[in-house]
């Protein structure tokens, strides 16, 4: 299980290591998708009634807040 994980390292200073991994989206399909069911259940997206967000606009708006995020990191 665990071997299907890539990790990579980059020693940036003294104090500082860089550590990457890659997970097969197969292992976390299934979290993910339940995550974007539950968020989908009280989004409040402008167009939508809380609760009736509909699964593609969801995952839309769940992964542009989530690449916004890491791009601040």
């Amino acid at each position: 299980m665990a071997t299907d994980l890539q990790v990579t390292t980059n020693k940036l200073s003294n104090k500082e290591t860089q550590l990457t991994v890659k997970v097969p989206v197969e292992k976390i399909q299934n979290k993910v998708e339940g995550r974007i069911r539950q968020v989908a259940k009280t989004a409040k997206i402008d167009g939508f009634r809380k609760g009736n967000v509909p699964m593609s606009h969801s995952v839309h708006s769940t992964v542009l807040a989530f690449n916004k995020k890491l791009s601040t990191m």
